[in-house]
C-alpha cells in the first residue's frame, strides 16, 4: 500500500461518523428488511404488499434523517 492510500484511508476512518445505539439499531433493522423484502414482496397478496412499502416508507424517513444528521 503506497503513502498515499494509507494517508487516504486513515483520514476516512478519522471522518467516519460514530452512530448513536439508537440509530445503528435502526440501521440494521432497515438493511434485514430490504434483505427480506423482496422475497416477501414476490409472495405477497395486495394487503401485505402495502402493508410491507409503508414499512419501507418508514424505514426510508429514517435513513434520510440519519443521513441528514450526520453529515450537518
Amino acid at each position: 500500500m503506497s503513502a498515499v492510500t494509507r494517508i487516504h484511508a486513515d483520514r476516512a476512518a478519522e471522518l467516519r461518523p460514530v452512530l448513536k445505539p439508537g440509530a445503528a439499531l435502526e440501521l440494521d433493522q432497515a438493511e434485514l428488511f430490504l434483505l427480506s423484502l423482496d422475497r416477501e414482496m414476490t409472495s405477497a397478496d395486495l394487503p401485505r404488499a402495502a402493508y410491507l412499502l409503508g414499512l419501507a416508507e418508514g424505514h426510508l424517513a429514517n435513513m434520510i434523517e440519519l443521513v441528514r444528521a450526520v453529515t450537518r
